[in-house]
């Protein structure tokens, strides 16, 4: 059962020990006894055993930020992280607002007031939507597994910190109290308990086996994704719904909200069931998520190269640098598999930069070694955590460090990375454009507006995604739509690059219609580097081109054994 007061152990972290004793005896007042003090936030996993039923989060501590401290929180329990109360003083909203991000549930302000520490502290209503929060759920569950079955229902909003950044926190706050109170009063929430568990997080909690709960996640979805209209300003969201039962009455209630949790899809499905092989995917995630930040310490991370080649001629002009990982015990990892776990952790921004490093020294050995000249180009791959201001004046001096000229390298970018960040983003890019490097749009026509992105964005290339092409020389309307596709570019001033072309009937359409460049496993795998600098030997040789039977040059092939 949920402790009472008396009973609950409350952690306390905040570098003045004069904070620690005030609300001590607040809480103390309360009825509380349980009460543990941290002065040195870098200690916080020492302080975990047992883990806390609260933990109350300074925000500003010089030894270690208390964002920082959420994520090692969060890194240390993962999804068995206690609810975190921050403090933090009223004019810190966007600090406070970060927080909140990185799974807070609430905030008390300073100076500490007796009946607001009181009132948070024991509290069972979210104070922004009135609703029930994360221990009056818990408690509820609890409460109805002594009785019979329960189906938990985790609604995660995706979009949120998106309208933060654009809208500012008090319109995501507005916002997020809107959808909870449309989800309270629809009918196919209204029998059932809707709460809180996050800034970003929802529960509908039923009390039994719902054997329906699947066709409600989707009248849920249909509710929630999409526009919404907030004091005259358009907004999206999307959600992504997971689904647990109890299987059995002695489940253990916090163990069904993870299994919720551990079900909310994160590919392109939108409702989950919890199946037992999460549990096993969650731990690789984790452990994955754990050892990136050593391997990009210790060489385990490494480029590979896919050729890129001129249509109109058959040459070789450039290549894309894919990342690869070769861990010492679980064997190499796809980036499919642990890019997308590193955009959900801060490791994202700095394996960028260590892609970017990475590349140039490879270019600049090229150019030292007389490899490539000056219509070669290398393409290096943007993520959308990297676009923040500042970003271009990073790459920028990097290159100029090691003395790349600009020109040679290019820069790939997604259209979702755009919309997350689009003011930022078209910035930095167009500084970057005016200082002489190339900017690419990669995955083109897989989003929502590209069309209308051809016209403003400072890019000179577009790449097809290799969808289009995978049955472009038997499908009429596909070729139509490359087409047409590649003629709109050329309008507006682009080049048009195809990627994963693999057949040679592909590549006598992509020809046939005006396509500049291409990219597949037709002409090359990825190559590691000394394979790849053979490639570039070849090409100083005048050999390395495509023939007439769409392969290159045998001395380039005989190196595809060395691929990642």
């Amino acid at each position: 059962m949920t402790k009472d007061p008396s009973q609950a152990h409350i952690l306390i972290i905040d570098d003045r020990p004069e904070n620690i004793h005030l609300l001590s005896t607040m809480l103390k007042q309360a009825g509380y006894q349980q009460l543990n003090g941290l002065t040195d936030p870098r200690l916080v996993t020492d302080a975990l055993s047992p883990v806390p039923d609260l933990i109350l989060l300074d925000m500003r501590m010089p030894q270690r930020s208390g964002l920082l401290v959420l994520d090692d929180l969060n890194d240390a329990l993962d999804e068995h992280c206690p609810p975190v109360m921050v403090l933090t003083a009223d004019n810190d909203l966007n600090l406070r607002n970060q927080a909140l991000c990185r799974g807070a549930i609430d905030y008390i302000s300073k100076p500490f007031d007796h009946d607001e520490v009181s009132l948070r502290a024991l509290s069972l209503t979210h104070p922004l939507t009135g609703l029930p929060n994360r221990r009056a759920l818990l408690d509820a569950a609890e409460r109805q597994l002594s009785k019979g079955p329960v189906t938990v229902m985790m609604i995660a909003l995706d979009g949120m910190e998106a309208v933060t950044k654009h809208q500012g926190h008090l319109m995501t706050e507005a916002l997020y109290k809107q959808v909870a109170n449309l989800l309270a009063n629809s009918t196919v929430a209204r029998p059932h308990r809707i709460g809180v568990w996050d800034s970003t997080r929802l529960v509908m909690l039923i009390e039994e086996h719902d054997n329906h709960a699947v066709e409600k996640a989707a009248r849920i979805n249909r509710l929630i994704s999409g526009h919404h209209t907030l004091d005259g300003r358009l907004m999206f969201l999307r959600c992504h719904i997971g689904i647990s039962r109890t299987e059995l009455e002695t489940q253990d209630v916090a163990q069904l909200f993870r299994q919720a949790i551990l079900a909310i899809p994160t590919d392109d499905q939108l409702i989950g069931e919890y199946q037992p092989e999460l549990d096993s995917q969650a731990q690789r995630a984790h452990l994955i998520r754990t050892e990136l930040g050593p391997a990009l310490q210790s060489g385990q991370l490494s480029l590979v190269y896919q050729p890129k080649w001129r249509l109109d001629g058959g040459l070789m002009i450039g290549a894309e640098a894919l990342l690869r990982w070769q861990h010492p015990t679980l064997g190499a990892i796809s980036p499919a598999e642990f890019i997308p776990i590193a955009e959900r952790s801060a490791d994202m921004i700095q394996l960028g930069d260590h892609v970017l490093v990475m590349a140039l020294a490879a270019v600049e050995c090229w150019r030292k070694n007389k490899l490539i000249n000056d219509s070669f180009h290398l393409s290096v791959n943007v993520s959308a955590q990297q676009f923040r201001p500042g970003f271009a004046d990073s790459v920028l001096a990097r290159c100029q460090a090691v003395d790349v000229p600009l020109h040679l390298i290019q820069l790939e970018v997604t259209e979702s990375a755009l919309i997350q960040h689009m003011s930022v983003a078209l910035k930095e890019l167009q500084q970057l454009r005016d200082a002489g490097m190339h900017i690419a749009l990669d995955d083109f026509g897989t989003g929502y507006s590209s069309l209308s992105y051809l016209k403003q964005l400072p890019v000179d290339w577009v790449k097809l995604d290799r969808s289009f092409i995978q049955d472009l020389a038997t499908n009429a309307s596909d070729k139509h739509l490359v087409g047409s596709v590649i003629d709109l570019a050329h309008g507006f001033g682009h080049g048009v690059v195809a990627e994963g072309v693999e057949k040679e009937d592909q590549q006598y359409v992509l020809q046939t219609i005006g396509c500049d460049q291409v990219q597949g496993f037709l002409y090359a795998r990825p190559l590691i580097q000394e394979g790849f600098e053979q490639l570039l030997k070849t090409a100083n040789q005048g050999n390395a081109t495509i023939n007439s039977n769409a392969t290159i040059n045998s001395n380039a092939t005989s190196n595809n054994n060395e691929m990642a």
